[in-house]
């Protein structure tokens, strides 16, 4: 998993984040003031084609 900053929809982090991004600043927040979740997809592996070389 990756995490970095976002302005969806527009694709591109906010321009402080992005500035704070360059210098290899990202904050966290992880309490109940600033909840949050992450949601991961479920595949099955038969839904995954097969490619054959």
């Amino acid at each position: 998993m990756s995490v970095g900053a976002s302005d969806f929809p527009r694709g591109i982090p906010p321009v402080l984040d992005l500035l704070d991004q360059l210098a290899g600043v990202l904050t966290i927040y992880s309490d109940a003031e600033h909840p949050s979740s992450v949601v991961f997809p479920v595949v099955p592996i038969s839904a995954i084609p097969v490619v054959s070389e």
